[in-house]
């Protein structure tokens, strides 16, 4: 989109506008290859988004959080047009001409919006098939969009641990929660593999477990006639992490930024939508000043808790473990190089080598290790035996490899891959994946404004 944008939809103008604005180059040495070359970078940012009105800053955090690329009419909820009162009799240039000029002007023009046109077919005028992005890199310069916040270090109120309650789901082989009742979300134990549904546990998919719950609960309780199309729980969720360590959000200040992220459709109620987060464990209160603010509640670390607390040995090695006590991280690394079963009401765990050497990377530096080679048998032969046997026998088996310079980009890549055993850093520059993995690697490389280069093997 950048290449289009600098060699086919700027003109003249539009691009001495943008190296000026951008502190590139003025006069002559403007052009769209210093644009293409320069965009991405930090040049400028800061003296552009300070020049940002707020409902500007807003709508570019709505394009960082959707993460798509826009049309003219999105920006409808920010710009307004002199002819809008024209009415549906008007041809869409006669409606939106204005709010283009305003786009342009305001944030083209600044270097902070990507623009392109589609292809002829999807739109009978340029102006139709105008479609405008944010990248992704510009996402670290931007403020909070919180510009009104309470202040305080005080830890606030949790609701119920429900996170906890889930996992105890398992020991009794029955959903806890009425409103659960999908198949995926169910709490269980395959082929020794501890599961949410049918996705190997992980705190990543507790999280959706409770954000779904949130969901569901908040679409009940909110009024028919204020319920928002699709779900506007990841709106607020984005919403309030903008918050930093001791700030509180009220819901009314949240009920504003909604307007513009939930543009053209009925608002729900932020109140109702905060007490029900406070339901699932989403998010946590605190009265200030009279005011009930909130912010959201992570699933807490407990890790600096005694393992003796939640682990003991078992006979022949095997691990029995608390699953009142032990903390999430601990629980999804043990599930992760383990054989889970149950045993009354504990989970025992036995080394897995197989699931080891998938996760030996990261398993010399988890805390847990420690404590399970130096009480359990069999943990420490197992650990020991792929310590010994590691890097001697790779097989390569519909496997991708890729050469990543960008440290960030590298870090992103392995965030966004669910499944941890698809996945292998190699060294500081060179990944290896399944070939499934491609099409959403290269999507996510392509969204960050990096260039693809294929290399075939002779």
């Amino acid at each position: 989109m950048l290449k289009k944008m600098c060699h086919g939809f700027l003109n003249g103008a539009d691009i001495r506008e943008i190296c000026k604005n951008r502190d590139f180059a003025t006069g002559h040495a403007a052009s769209g290859d210093l644009i293409e070359s320069l965009f991405l970078t930090g040049s400028g940012m800061e003296a552009v988004i300070s020049s940002l009105s707020r409902v500007e800053l807003i709508i570019l955090h709505l394009m960082r959080f959707k993460g798509d690329t826009e049309d003219v009419p999105f920006f409808t909820r920010i710009y307004r047009s002199e002819n809008s009162s024209r009415g549906y009799g008007a041809t869409y240039n006669e409606r939106y001409r204005d709010i283009y000029k305003k786009i342009m002007s305001s944030l083209v023009h600044k270097g902070l919006l990507l623009a392109a046109h589609l292809e002829e077919r999807y739109g009978k005028t340029k102006l139709e098939r105008v479609r405008f992005r944010f990248p992704a890199a510009f996402g670290g310069f931007l403020p909070s969009l919180l510009d009104s916040t309470s202040v305080s270090d005080l830890p606030g109120e949790k609701g119920r641990d429900v996170a906890r309650q889930k996992i105890l789901e398992i020991i009794d082989n029955k959903d806890v929660f009425r409103n659960d009742s999908e198949e995926c979300y169910h709490m269980n134990i395959k082929d020794g593999v501890l599961r949410i549904g049918e996705q190997r546990f992980s705190l990543k998919y507790l999280r959706k477990w409770q954000e779904e719950s949130w969901r569901k609960a908040a679409w009940i309780a909110v009024k028919p006639d204020k319920r928002a199309a699709g779900n506007p729980i990841e709106a607020v969720t984005y919403i309030i992490s903008q918050l930093k360590d001791n700030e509180w959000l009220g819901s009314d200040q949240l009920s504003k930024i909604l307007k513009i992220f939930l543009y053209g459709y009925a608002i729900p109620d932020a109140e109702v939508i905060c007490k029900t987060g406070m339901e699932w464990g989403c998010l946590k209160s605190l009265t200030i000043n009279g005011k009930t603010c909130y912010r959201l509640s992570g699933i807490e670390s407990l890790q600096e808790l005694d393992p003796a607390v939640y682990m003991a040995t078992g006979d022949g090695g095997a691990v029995i473990i608390d699953p009142e006590k032990i903390p999430f991280e601990t629980l999804e690394f043990i599930a992760d190089i383990s054989d889970m079963q149950i045993g009354g009401s504990m989970l025992v765990a036995s080394p897995s080598v197989k699931k080891l050497g998938r996760r030996w990377r990261t398993v010399p530096a988890h805390p847990a290790r420690l404590w399970l080679k130096e009480h359990s048998r069999s943990f420490r032969k197992a650990f020991d035996m792929v310590a010994e046997r590691w890097g001697r026998t790779v097989i390569h088996k519909n496997i991708k490899v890729a050469r990543i310079l960008d440290l960030g980009l590298k870090v992103k890549i392995e965030k966004a891959v669910d499944d941890p055993r698809k996945l292998a850093v190699l060294n500081n520059e060179f990944i290896a994946f399944t070939a499934d993995l491609l099409g959403s690697i290269e999507k996510l490389v392509r969204k960050e404004g990096s260039v693809i280069k294929v290399v075939k093997a002779v």
